[in-house]
């Protein structure tokens, strides 16, 4: 299918701001430079291996209670080895694709906002209603586990009769055993470091008054949540 001067505009924006936004993990030397001005959140962001599943990638947007400031895009897969072949990084996990992640924010109080998934095919999977915002304080020099941030996909064959993802729906839950081996052996220099254990609320995000959680968004980049 070809796009439409706009079309092709519009993509061109999404991919600069996928770059400029996505939350990137911190170095695996890091340490704390000004342990009074930022903090390290870490867990694990996951979803579904599935028929259907293979080209979907998930985004949560985490946000700061200061407006002023820039918020970060959590991307579950990371950039692919290669245009041409196409094929995404190896999943951290035999059973799921996903990855922990560790980024350092400024202290204060953030929320995890909102989420899309892309199946891979153009389209775009978002929550029909913005659900609650889950809020976590950064406080300074503090590594905070928030837990495994995961999403349940659902697949189907479309009318070629090819199989792909069409629902999803995001859970929240509590990994801390799985995850902290992984965070250790990546992070040595705070292999010693005190862990506070903050996971969101645990069980399905959703909005309550949502009985469908996804809707599909054809030929469009993602919608960022303001």
């Amino acid at each position: 299918m070809l796009l439409s001067k706009g079309q092709y505009l519009i993509c061109i924006c999404a991919i600069i701001l996928l770059s400029s936004c996505t939350a990137s993990n911190v170095k695996h030397n890091f340490n704390f430079d000004n342990k009074d001005s930022t903090g390290l959140i870490i867990g694990s962001i996951t979803q579904d291996i599935k028929p259907g599943s293979n080209s979907a990638n998930t985004f949560f947007y985490i946000y700061p209670e200061n407006e002023g400031m820039t918020y970060e895009m959590l991307r579950l897969r990371e950039n692919k080895y290669s245009l041409i072949t196409g094929f995404y990084k190896q999943s951290e996990f035999s059973d799921l694709n996903g990855r922990i992640f560790a980024i350092e924010l400024p202290v204060g109080k953030h929320n995890l906002k909102s989420w899309q998934v892309d199946n891979g095919t153009g389209a775009y999977l978002s929550p029909k209603k913005t659900p609650p915002p889950l809020y976590f304080t950064v406080k300074p020099g503090e590594i905070l586990y928030l837990g495994n941030i995961h999403m349940h996909l659902l697949t189907g064959e479309n009318i070629f009769g090819i199989n792909i993802t069409g629902g999803a729906m995001p859970v929240i839950k509590n990994e801390y055993n799985r995850d902290i081996i992984l965070f250790r052996k990546r992070y040595a220099k705070l292999r010693n470091h005190n862990i506070t254990l903050g996971v969101l609320n645990i069980g399905p995000w959703h909005s309550e008054d949502s009985i469908e959680n996804s809707k599909t968004i054809t030929v469009q980049p993602p919608v960022f949540i303001k």
